[in-house]
């Protein structure tokens, strides 16, 4: 069930967000104050803020840097450490198989937003996997932050899992003029103007059953993620020292 009051927890300079505004000569506190946003004393740090202002923050960012793309650009510039990508493939490797993989995952994404409700449908008739990106019933279908989470799925998967590619995309919003990125992006047929957002790929990649197939996957993934993130760490780009043995 989705709550009223919307939140989002952010870690914009994990995701590579203020590196990605100022590569492209923003202000981001004079963006943040425009759109009702008070940025932390520390810009590394996470912290809650209204749902609703942030996505008017990147409306505003795309409108006034040009910049019509600007959430699918973000996907396509974050770094591959970033935010959940931990987290994430820890999950994917110790679940017992792809349906519990996805159920945790859907769960995991509550902690960090209740603006967008994570769900995922199976058809076995039609080797179909679908995950919806159900937007807060106060919130219209603001473009950029939904382009960008869907992109930032599309090209996690295509990262990390093997014969990954999608069948159908869609999406609430209007359709932009330039589709160029979106086609690279996602390269299969979009919708707008859609129901819902969505996108969907085939259902026979992720069937197989067993850890073994999970462990496969993910964990050469996730050693890579962990060698990277204990190295920053050690470096104090990262307050935190991680160490896992797997």
């Amino acid at each position: 069930m989705i709550h009223h009051n919307p939140y989002h927890k952010t870690y914009r300079d994990v995701d590579g967000f203020f590196d990605y505004i100022e590569s492209l000569g923003g202000d981001i506190q004079s963006l943040a104050t425009r759109t009702g946003i008070t940025l932390p004393p520390y810009k590394k740090k996470f912290h809650y803020e209204s749902w609703l202002a942030s996505c008017s923050f990147y409306e505003l960012a795309a409108k006034e840097l040009g910049e019509p793309q600007f959430g699918l650009k973000w996907a396509s510039n974050m770094p591959a450490d970033y935010r959940s990508s931990g987290p994430t493939l820890f999950m994917g490797s110790i679940a017992a198989n792809m349906k519990k993989f996805l159920d945790l995952v859907t769960e995991y994404q509550k902690s960090h937003t209740n603006g967008i409700a994570y769900s995922y449908e199976i058809d076995k008739e039609d080797n179909r996997l679908t995950g919806y990106f159900d937007i807060h019933p106060l919130s219209p279908p603001h473009r950029q932050f939904c382009e960008h989470i869907v992109g930032g799925v599309a090209i996690m998967g295509r990262r990390y899992i093997k014969d990954f590619a999608l069948t159908h995309v869609s999406f609430q919003h209007n359709m932009p003029e330039d589709l160029t990125l979106h086609e690279k992006i996602f390269q299969c047929p979009i919708e707008f103007n859609a129901a819902r957002n969505s996108l969907s790929c085939e259902y026979e990649i992720f069937a197989v059953e067993g850890k073994p197939f999970l462990s496969n996957l993910f964990l050469p993934a996730l050693r890579s993620f962990l060698k990277v993130f204990s190295s920053k760490a050690s470096t104090g780009r990262h307050p935190v020292t991680v160490s896992v043995v797997i």
